[in-house]
């Protein structure tokens, strides 16, 4: 069953054992297919142009159409992208939500009528502040400080999402890699976690690094 808003939701409020894990930047058929041998619960696809990662509608609707039910929840990242723009990109890709990692604002957010990740970028524990306007956001996507808009790898204080309001799933991205995420998980205590370059060798999906993600990240317990 595909997930909304309030059966997310509600999940975030439970005791989860093990987190959520989100494989984003699949470029082909071999990047899904290895995210989903090895039980990822997203799959994420990059819209943002200029980016290296960056798909077209044509070839993420053959991937996600290539895996039939066997699909997890695809979620497309835009930033600051036209509404009109999103809602095709959603509806020809099949894609059950948005992440908006830019300086989209909450009538923005509400407008599109697409259920919505909102990404936000923490200084301090003061910004959770900055979550309180997104009303109808599905999740919130708790970056460091220096990432920027997501993309760059860098790691930062995970520490920093273990006060994030338990109202809504919160999932960590930035930094994380096989070696790390079993840490990240147990500083920040998140519902989910989202990984792009760390289960990457020279710029491409490497299958070996994907399953041993998602396996620490299996791993790891929470509280």
């Amino acid at each position: 069953m595909t997930p909304t808003r309030e059966t997310i939701a509600n999940a975030g409020e439970q005791a989860i054992a093990t987190p959520k894990v989100k494989i984003c930047g699949n470029m082909a058929q071999a990047d899904a297919n290895a995210a989903v041998a090895h039980g990822a619960d997203f799959l994420g696809f990059v819209f943002v142009n200029g980016r290296r990662r960056c798909m077209t509608v044509d070839d993420t609707r053959k991937i996600i159409r290539s895996l039939g039910s066997a699909c997890p929840p695809a979620v497309g990242l835009f930033l600051n992208e036209e509404p009109a723009i999103v809602r095709d990109v959603v509806a020809a890709c099949g894609l059950q939500f948005v992440q908006l990692c830019g300086n989209e604002s909450p009538d923005y957010c509400t407008n599109l009528k697409v259920p919505y990740w909102k990404v936000i970028n923490l200084h301090s524990a003061e910004d959770y502040g900055r979550t309180h306007p997104y009303t109808a956001a599905t999740a919130f996507v708790l970056e460091g400080a220096e990432n920027g808009p997501g993309g760059t790898g860098q790691t930062w204080d995970w520490g920093l999402a273990s006060a994030a309001p338990r109202d809504r799933p919160t999932l960590i991205a930035g930094g994380l890699n096989p070696e790390n995420v079993g840490e990240a998980i147990a500083r920040a205590q998140p519902w989910g976690v989202d990984v792009s370059s760390g289960v990457e060798t020279n710029g491409a999906k490497d299958p070996d690094k994907i399953a041993a993600f998602i396996h620490q990240a299996r791993d790891a317990s929470l509280p």
